[in-house]
């Protein structure tokens, strides 16, 4: 922790959603190397606000660790405080990667998403994200604004290639590749499971 972030222990920080506490939270020890996963918790938790989690590469042994290339940060939970509900997967991409269903909601209004970040040798590397639910259906409509709830679930996962996001019901699907070294959707325009693109 002291040699990615300078600190020993936790810190406060100035960051885009204001002051946090940047704490660790797991060493990963992997064939791809060992990773070092920070938490970044808001100092004054507001529906406004995300936490996040900040990904290491790192490098050395026991006794001297330095981190290299560029840390991956994703926001994750509401009111600033990040999600622990966040595993490791190996049937998405070539090695390993963290995986993290997450949602934000407010009066009524709901979108979730995955964050995937593989932990390659040279780096983590971070995925496009992958929205994967929409709902409106508790919200106090305005005249013209229809009630939609969608469903997506990943499918046609081929390793290190891409997937799909599905929902047969409603007849809607997003498609990913591998676009060097992570996943993008195809087209790059909004999510069919955007809540603009669905409007």
């Amino acid at each position: 922790f002291k040699a990615a972030t300078g600190h020993s222990t936790m810190f406060r920080q100035d960051g885009d959603n204001g002051k946090a506490y940047v704490t660790p939270f797991k060493i990963l020890n992997l064939e791809s190397g060992v990773f070092l996963i920070v938490k970044v918790t808001s100092v004054t938790p507001s529906h406004a606000n995300y936490g996040a989690f900040r990904v290491y590469r790192m490098d050395g042994d026991q006794q001297k660790f330095s981190f290299f290339g560029d840390p991956v940060e994703f926001n994750s939970g509401q009111f600033g405080i990040p999600s622990s509900d966040i595993t490791l997967i190996d049937t998405m991409t070539d090695y390993p990667a963290l995986y993290q269903e997450d949602c934000y909601g407010q009066s009524g209004y709901m979108s979730c998403w995955v964050n995937l970040v593989e932990l390659r040798p040279d780096g983590p590397v971070q995925s496009d994200n992958i929205p994967t639910y929409y709902s409106n259906t508790d919200a106090m409509l305005p005249d013209g604004e229809k009630p939609i709830e969608v469903k997506g679930k990943i499918v046609n996962i081929r390793r290190g290639e891409g997937f799909d996001v599905v929902d047969a019901n409603a007849g809607i699907s997003d498609h990913y590749i591998r676009s060097n070294t992570k996943f993008v959707r195809v087209g790059r325009g909004p999510s069919k499971f955007d809540p603009e693109d669905l409007g």
